[in-house]
């Protein structure tokens, strides 16, 4: 599980206190108008193609797990970790599962915590494998060979830690490259602010403006209830996700117009198709997820595939005189709640609707555009 500070009761007790280290040294040095540099063009265009996807993240969990996976993939890590200074659990708190966050992320109230990383000045610097172990960096690495550690800065103040367990050390070689990397890890705290303020806004709402269906916190609701339900009973929780790929092409400022016609006209034609048992929402930007609390398990892949050949090559008008059409990438699973004894009804259903959701991915496809989900059962402790 993610490391959240540990005394939730004290909140009330003690002021909110900050990290008052002032700016590393090692900053990038104010350029001169004629001053050129060379930096790693594969380095550049990708962590501003990070920095683009997390402004369109609007969830604190979607947040650090795309600087985790992103920052892995970008630079060969064998693993990634981030250490960010929560002293009243506010961060936490946004968090509303961690499991896929496990070992990678450290909230603390401590400010020593973060501070006891960095030596005077702070700035970003390779660590050794006997500090690491002292400080806990990366405990489940048994070799903790080749970490280096980013401080993570805002308002002047260090705010947390991004540690990388054996990156591609020609990345971070030239002095312009480490430039871009700090102002990565300078980037997402504000980032972080961001998805909570609106995580707050969409908390307060059950209805997708755009489908009129419910949203992922209404979609949320009713799996919660449902597995409430099937806890009780001795059964299954089915969900079933579709996404319209290519529509995710569509999502400039001049054409949101055009996907928001197209994602109201297929939520219409999925809701008519929906069962009374049924429910349906809108669980992340082209993807609509589906519930089936009452369906058996072995029927699931059928009824899948009938509401997946509903909407395959299926024409629609965009608003604009032009045609969309469908082309979908599905997924679908069935949970029995009793596996997952140490989840409460809220992790539960988040996990059933990332699961899904990340299955039905466009980037890759099976071949008939249906995958079957397994999550990982709970094991006793």
């Amino acid at each position: 599980m993610v490391d959240k500070p540990s005394n939730g009761d004290a909140v009330e007790q003690h002021e909110v206190e900050e990290i008052t280290l002032g700016l590393p040294a090692e900053t990038p040095k104010p350029a001169h108008l004629t001053e050129y540099c060379q930096v790693n063009r594969y380095l550049l265009q990708n962590l501003r193609r990070m920095e683009r996807e997390l402004l369109a993240r609007d969830r604190v969990d979607a947040v650090l797990l795309d600087v985790i996976d992103g920052t892995r993939r970008l630079l060969g890590c064998t693993q990634v970790e981030v250490w960010l200074h929560d002293p009243v659990g506010y961060l936490a708190e946004h968090i509303d599962d961690d499991s896929r966050l496990e070992g990678s992320i450290r909230l603390t109230e401590d400010s020593y915590d973060i501070a006891s990383l960095f030596g005077e000045p702070v700035s970003a610097q390779w660590m050794n494998a006997e500090l690491a172990g002292e400080l806990g960096l990366f405990n489940d690495a048994h070799d903790k060979t080749d970490i280096f550690i980013v401080p993570m800065v805002e308002s002047g103040h260090v705010v947390g830690s991004l540690h990388l367990l054996e990156p591609q050390q020609y990345i971070l070689a030239d002095e312009a490259d480490l430039d871009l990397l700090f102002d990565f890890a300078a980037f997402v705290p504000g980032m972080l602010r961001s998805a909570m303020a609106a995580q707050q806004a969409s908390e307060l709402m059950l209805v997708d403006p755009v489908t009129k269906v419910a949203n992922r916190n209404g979609l949320l609701r009713d799996i919660e209830r449902e597995i409430d339900r099937a806890r009780r009973g001795n059964r299954s929780v089915s969900l079933v996700a579709l996404t319209l790929c290519g529509l995710e092409s569509m999502g400039n400022l001049s054409q949101r117009h055009m996907q928001a016609q197209v994602l109201r006209q297929v939520a219409g034609r999925l809701t008519t198709r929906l069962r009374g048992t049924d429910a349906m929402g809108r669980a992340d930007a082209a993807c609509f997820a589906l519930l089936m609390p009452d369906a058996q398990v072995e029927s699931v892949p059928d009824i899948a595939w009938r509401y997946e050949q509903s909407l395959r090559g299926q024409t629609l008008d965009d608003g604009m005189g032009g045609v969309f059409e469908i082309d979908p990438c599905g997924a679908y699973l069935s949970v029995d709640p009793a596996d997952y004894p140490d989840r409460n009804n809220h992790q539960l259903a988040a996990m059933m609707v990332d699961a899904v959701v990340s299955a039905a991915n466009c980037d890759d496809r099976c071949s008939n555009g249906l995958r079957a989900v397994q999550m990982a059962v709970d094991t006793p402790h």
